[in-house]
């Protein structure tokens, strides 16, 4: 690796408008891990920090000849790494396979993690959904997800038909789906509000 003399970072910045890759390898090496830090803080998670980390790196060289950076580079690169966090939780937003797992719920977990972010909140909301549906549907559905069994072995116990069974579930399902769908915009919209105000006291 070649080693740049002592410059400052609007000269690095300079560098890499010029397609200068010591430049960026330099910036690279002096922000990352802070920006890391940052990010890992946030999100709980390494691998996500590490992953968003890269990508704002990747931003910054692809768009290098765009770069009009009017305040200091640390809170350039602070305010894109903010951006990359908040894109990171609206990709939730109405994402039906994080809808269909949260349907999914183990209801013997005491407490679950996707990307290490903690759900807890989220596990009594579920719980509370299901406890407000329909006594019968209810029971066929905790059944079924908690006791893991079949639509045939719930039928056999509650001497139901199988497409009885299947209704229910259904039914539990889309109650879940509309309600999570909600719940999930109003917890990640709370994240959202944590990271920008955490992102204010920089």
């Amino acid at each position: 690796m070649k080693v740049l003399p002592m410059v400052t970072d609007m000269e690095l910045i300079a560098g890499i408008q010029a397609d200068c890759e010591e430049s960026y390898e330099a910036l690279y090496n002096k922000y990352a891990s802070q920006l890391y830090v940052f990010t890992a803080h946030k999100l709980h998670s390494r691998e996500i920090a590490e992953e968003l980390v890269q990508d704002v790196f990747i931003k910054l060289w692809e768009k290098r000849a765009q770069l009009d950076i009017q305040t200091s580079v640390t809170g350039y690169l602070f305010k894109m790494m903010r951006n990359e966090i908040l894109q990171y939780f609206r990709s939730f937003k109405d994402n039906e396979v994080f809808i269909e797992e949260m349907a999914g719920f183990d209801l013997n977990t005491k407490s679950r993690t996707d990307d290490s972010i903690h759900f807890k909140e989220m596990e009594i909301s579920l719980k509370a959904i299901i406890n407000a549906l329909p006594q019968k549907c209810r029971e066929i559905f905790i059944m079924s997800r908690d006791q893991e069994l079949t639509v045939k072995q719930i039928a056999g116990k509650l001497d139901l038909s199988d497409q009885t069974v299947k209704n229910h579930i259904t039914k539990a399902l889309a109650t879940l789906r509309k309600e999570l769908k909600q719940i999930t915009y109003l917890f990640l919209t709370a994240l959202l509000l944590i990271v920008i105000y955490s992102y204010s006291q920089y």
